[in-house]
């Protein structure tokens, strides 16, 4: 495993043992994700290395996110266009594209200028069908189903564009673990794919706090009614009975049941699954998760340091 480590300003890559493996030539550095690292030359370009610090993707980028599914989105210099690009560097290049969401790991969305409107093109950046959406939530490629709004409504289709399941609400997010957060008259609550309420339509107020690829999301809730705060996992349904207020949340799956560092007041702390306090006010100022479940960054005024998590709880790396 390789980790991204800075020295005077500069970043490499370390081994569990702190041991250099990629020197630090770099001015910023991304975790490892699908054997590829997305990193930042020195004149500010983005570019991808493996792990043996072979340059694949070339630093022609002023914009570029890691790997899913053996694709990424970039951003060229000097280019207007979004591209697809893949692990080996070869890229497509979307026409009229002004924005690009990746939406699975074969298929994206497409925001063009010449229309008002999304697209939904694959890999190859060839369009799945005909239809402009008034918004794309998510495509399942192996359900065969696009989760979306279109004729000003909420739906589940197939690539046809025939209706599986429409959703009476006005606004709401992709789906987790068969669940969605869903807004109506201005109110917001959490409904299964067949509408269902599962979390009542009641909070006024919903924050992103911690957002996946796998789509599964953190989010702060908020009553109006009461002024309290409370924070909801939508993958595993777990709901806060005590007031929260958060500017930040890292959740870490384990074993055991997931766990989650919060920051609040500039000082993080650990809760367990049921959102109740492990540890209070641990002396870092940033934690993150650095390309595996397992594993967090700690980071204060002197600096960072790796710490891996077993049954024991953490434990430093160095």
């Amino acid at each position: 495993m390789l980790l991204p480590y800075s020295y005077d300003r500069q970043w490499g890559f370390v081994d569990e043992t702190g041991c250099w493996q990629i020197k630090p030539v770099y001015s910023y550095a991304e975790s490892f994700s699908e054997g590829l690292a997305i990193v930042r030359d020195k004149n500010g370009n983005w570019g991808a290395i493996d792990e043996r610090g072979k340059e694949i993707i070339p630093f022609v980028y002023r914009e570029l996110e890691p790997f899913w599914g053996g694709f990424a989105v970039g951003h060229r210099f000097g280019f207007s266009e979004c591209e697809i690009v893949s692990r080996n560097g070869i890229s497509v290049t979307i026409e009229d594209s002004k924005w690009l969401d990746h939406l699975s790991e074969f298929f994206f969305s497409v925001c063009r200028r010449s229309i008002d409107g999304f697209t939904i093109v694959d890999h190859k950046g060839e369009a799945v069908n005909s239809f402009i959406y008034d918004n794309v939530k998510q495509v399942e490629p192996y359900f065969g189903f696009i989760h979306c709004k279109r004729e000003n409504a909420y739906r589940i289709e197939d690539f046809n564009g025939r209706i599986l399941r429409s959703f009476d609400v006005d606004d709401m997010w992709s789906c987790t673990q068969g669940k969605s957060l869903a807004c109506k008259d201005g109110a917001w609550g959490v409904i299964d794919v067949f509408g269902n309420t599962v979390v009542p339509m009641k909070f006024r107020c919903v924050t992103e706090i911690d957002y996946t690829m796998d789509r599964y999301v953190l989010v702060e809730l908020f009553n109006e009614e009461s002024g309290h705060s409370h924070l909801y996992d939508i993958k595993t349904g777990n709901i806060s009975t005590s007031t929260w207020i958060v500017d930040a949340m890292v959740r870490v799956p384990t074993e055991c049941g997931d766990v989650y560092w919060v920051l609040q007041n500039d000082m993080w702390s650990l809760l367990n699954d049921k959102f109740e306090t492990i540890m209070a006010n641990v002396g870092f100022s940033m934690v993150t998760i650095n390309g595996t479940d397992d594993l967090v960054r700690m980071q204060n005024k002197n600096g960072f340091r790796y710490y891996a998590l077993d049954k024991n709880g953490y434990r430093q790396l160095f």
